[in-house]
């Protein structure tokens, strides 16, 4: 969600669940500063939020900052858009919740 004037607006990633903030959300958020700098959008501010918690993400400057605080998700998003598989990193909280951690040969339960 985009709050705000166009010169100088606020981004909120919303996340439905109760729980912290994880650092892909917040590579979600920087994801969402850039597209809507594509559109014209001056975002100068960005938060997470979940049920419980709030995130204030570090001050936003340029583009090119923001890539690099999300290049390793964005590489990964990069390889499985082309029909790629990214190198699995398995952490006990993502697995939990993963729906292909049945069948997932990574998978840490």
């Amino acid at each position: 969600m985009i709050k705000g004037p166009k010169h100088s607006a606020l981004l909120i990633e919303y996340k439905s669940r109760d729980g912290k903030v994880y650092p892909s959300d917040i590579a979600q958020a920087y994801a969402g500063v850039l597209a809507a700098r594509a559109d014209g959008i001056v975002i100068t501010r960005a938060e997470v939020h979940t049920k419980s918690q709030k995130y204030t993400l570090p001050a936003i400057h340029s583009n090119e900052s923001i890539v690099s605080r999300i290049s390793d998700p964005l590489n990964s998003a990069r390889i499985v858009a082309s029909g790629g598989v990214p190198t699995a990193k398995p952490q006990l909280y993502k697995c939990r919740s993963c729906s292909y951690k049945k069948h997932c040969p990574h998978a840490i339960l």
